[in-house]
């Protein structure tokens, strides 16, 4: 059996997140699993490409100019003249006079027919309907 001398944990893994006070920080170390080129990164290229800057409008002050205080609102739509109907008594009406005695036209030009029933055929009638049940 040999024996195997005290290596550092920097000297062990190579993953580049271990620092060492006996180790140069220029020391160069892998980036780890597949040290940053793939099959695919090395086939299909990235494409460069200019950022486009946000389009900011002008800047305006608040206060610049006059203020008439007229908008086209007030413009179109101005203030109309009225003047107000004056409140009056309704005047009684003469309809109202006289007696009430229920007639219409339409009661009186169709008269009530009279209907004739036996009360025998009532009775046959409804044991004809109790016995189908």
């Amino acid at each position: 059996m040999s024996e195997e001398e005290e290596r550092c944990i920097c000297q062990i893994c190579q993953c580049g997140n271990h620092k060492c006070a006996h180790v140069e920080n220029n020391w160069p170390t892998t980036t780890g699993i597949g040290e940053s080129t793939t099959e695919y990164g090395a086939q299909y290229p990235g494409k460069e490409a200019v950022r486009t800057r946000a389009i900011h409008p002008a800047e305006t002050t608040l206060n610049s100019g006059e203020f008439h205080g007229e908008t086209t609102n007030k413009a179109d739509f101005y203030e109309k003249q009225f003047e107000r109907n004056r409140s009056f008594k309704p005047i009684v009406s003469t309809i109202q006079s006289g007696e009430f005695n229920g007639d219409t036209t339409h009661k009186s030009d169709f008269n009530l027919k009279q209907v004739r029933l036996v009360l025998g055929e009532v009775v046959n009638s409804l044991q004809n309907i109790f016995v189908s049940i």
